[in-house]
């Protein structure tokens, strides 16, 4: 029975914080319109950033989003090309290993003790 209501308590309060952050984020824009929300674009960074950090972790995404957005500032002089770039930056790590660096993380973790 605790255990039920801390888990809701947990789900609600990461369904606010999200909301929140999403809200902040539209705060920093002059307009919003479906295609800045919607785009294709987040989808695709989304599905970076877990590729990239592991599937299947607690740490991957949030060590996928560090790895994302300090490529992002690498490659930002190249224009469109960084979205290439991207891809085969994705493409070659998810070759590597199949639960890429958070799985890593959680591998050196356990091993640890």
């Amino acid at each position: 029975m605790i255990a039920e209501v801390l888990r809701l308590l947990v789900y609600l309060l990461c369904a606010f914080a999200t909301g929140v952050i999403g809200g902040v984020i539209y705060l920093n824009l002059l307009r919003v319109t479906p295609d800045a929300a919607f785009s294709v674009q987040w989808t695709a960074f989304m599905i970076f950033i877990v590729v990239i950090g592991g599937i299947g972790t607690i740490e991957g995404p949030i060590i996928g989003a560090l790895i994302f957005f300090l490529l992002r500032e690498q490659l930002a002089n190249f224009g469109e090309w960084s979205l290439i770039l991207l891809g085969v930056v994705a493409a070659r790590r998810r070759r590597q290993s199949a639960y890429s660096v958070g799985a890593s993380v959680g591998l050196a973790r356990e091993r640890a003790g």
